[in-house]
């Protein structure tokens, strides 16, 4: 009987001891989900854009548009919330693509008030930096997306303007236009560039021609001719030129 009472006294010692270490883990539990969710009460869109907690520097705690917002007004200004009040003259704001604006401090919120609306469709990135004496340190980066379709480009017809390009060329700078065809090599001949600058420090081209093997002079120049008869440089223009024989004999 006696050992009986005494096995009954430890089992419930033991059952109390049990019940008290679950009483403790649960306060521990609640203490520290609360701790969590005072601390994203306090910062609730850092966990979504990158923000630094080194010491001494001002913490972004919050963003208006929030990170990774799609939709936003294109009037929409940003509003920067920081940990504690800054000197506006301590931070740097910089907007990818590149927006002026105006920023308008009061306590611990800056206002960056556009100067200008946002484009449609477009993803914005903003880097929040402090100013330490000749260098920036970044504390906060974020990005949002603006409303409405993306703006398409304009389509230039780019075959046309480099056509437009040469045309001007083979009329107004006929050496300029034949130095991008040279050099070249016909059946008869050869034909290369040589540059130089005039009194005037500008650049300029001459040409040197070449029979080739087993052809004459005669032969090649009828050929040269008709080549650049098929470029368009017609009499007139080659009298603009600097064309030059440099020998008659084959080359090797």
């Amino acid at each position: 009987m006696k050992i009986k009472f005494i096995l009954v006294i430890a089992i419930c010692t033991l059952l109390a001891i049990v019940l008290l270490i679950l009483i403790i883990r649960n306060i521990f539990l609640n203490q520290t989900a609360t701790e969590i969710q005072n601390q994203n009460s306090l910062s609730p869109t850092v966990t979504a854009a990158t923000s630094s907690v080194t010491s001494g520097i001002p913490q972004v705690v919050r963003i208006q548009p929030l990170p990774e917002a799609s939709n936003v007004a294109l009037d929409t200004n940003i509003e920067l919330f920081f940990r504690t009040t800054v000197n506006i003259k301590d931070i740097f704001v910089e907007i990818v693509p590149e927006v002026s604006f105006t920023l308008l401090p009061k306590d611990n919120q800056i206002t960056v008030q556009l100067d200008e609306n946002l484009q449609p469709g477009i993803l914005y990135a903003v880097n929040v930096g402090y100013r330490q004496r000749d260098s920036i340190s970044f504390v906060f980066q974020s990005n949002f997306t603006t409303s409405g379709p993306t703006a398409l480009p304009i389509q230039y017809d780019s075959l046309n303007i480099v056509k437009s390009d040469l045309e001007y060329a083979r009329i107004n700078d006929p050496d300029l236009f034949l130095s991008n065809n040279v050099p070249y090599t016909g059946t008869n001949f050869s034909i290369q560039s040589v540059s130089f600058l005039d009194e005037n420090g500008a650049a300029n081209y001459r040409f040197e021609v070449k029979p080739n093997r087993n052809a004459s002079q005669i032969t090649g120049e009828v050929e040269l001719t008709a080549w650049l008869e098929s470029l368009k440089i017609t009499r007139d223009i080659r009298q603009k030129l600097s064309i030059t024989w440099v020998n008659n004999e084959p080359n090797n």
